[in-house]
């Protein structure tokens, strides 16, 4: 069985880094200076009762110093990610942008933002 996970994230890491640039990491160092992306958490599932097909929701994370940069960045990034993407060994039948979530960091300057992403893969 292929499992989309790993290719899912790299080709995700490529798209980001070719849009906002050399700031997109999967483990941010800690000294890592604002702005960054952050690719989060995926959700895998797997539907094989009409074929062999893998719903899959990926999270990307923004921080910057201000809310104007993060949605410059979010507006960028939503619309690399927000259409069919290329990932190795699978077709891309169905995605989908869900949503964005601003969230508070305790630091009270941080500005944080999440998108949600959602892509529906079938291997080739």
């Amino acid at each position: 069985m292929q499992y989309p996970s790993y290719n899912l994230q790299k080709a995700v890491y490529e798209i980001l880094a070719n849009t906002v640039g050399q700031i997109v990491f999967h483990t941010v160092p800690q000294s890592q200076p604002l702005p960054y992306v952050k690719i989060g958490d995926d959700i895998i599932e797997q539907d094989d009762s009409v074929g062999d097909f893998f719903f899959c929701t990926i999270h990307v994370h923004v921080l910057a110093e201000s809310l104007p940069k993060v949605k410059l960045l979010m507006a960028a990034i939503v619309g690399a990610l927000g259409q069919d993407i290329e990932v190795e060994d699978f077709e891309t039948l169905e995605s989908h942008f869900i949503q964005t979530v601003q969230i508070s960091e305790s630091d009270g300057i941080t500005a944080h933002m999440m998108a949600e992403f959602e892509y529906v893969l079938q291997p080739v």
